[in-house]
């Protein structure tokens, strides 16, 4: 029984493992976000804008490096030394949720 136990186990590590490294991030450009579109006349004055979101994509290098730093210190102190899972962070959750 221990023994089934342990290719179980082990198979659905495989599989986690697998999953994992079949996941594709994708790349910023390709993310698409809301933004308010601006209807304007054939000479360039603007008639209406439409939509609640006035966002305007800013390439990562024109955005400051200290607020970069900021904006991950507040996020993920860990960003660049982590894997992509924060093996404390799962267990702290995973203990939250058992204590309730």
């Amino acid at each position: 029984m221990l023994s089934a136990f342990l290719v179980l186990f082990a198979g659905f590590l495989g599989l986690c493992s697998i999953v994992y490294s079949a996941v594709r991030i994708p790349l910023p450009q390709n993310v698409t976000l809301p933004q308010q579109n601006t209807l304007t006349y054939a000479d360039g004055s603007t008639m209406d804008s439409i939509g609640s979101v006035n966002r305007v994509s800013v390439p990562l290098a024109q955005v400051p490096a200290g607020v970069r730093q900021a904006v991950l210190a507040a996020e993920d102190r860990d960003f660049y030394s982590e894997p992509g899972i924060s093996v404390r962070g799962i267990g702290r959750a995973l203990l939250a949720d058992v204590t309730g």
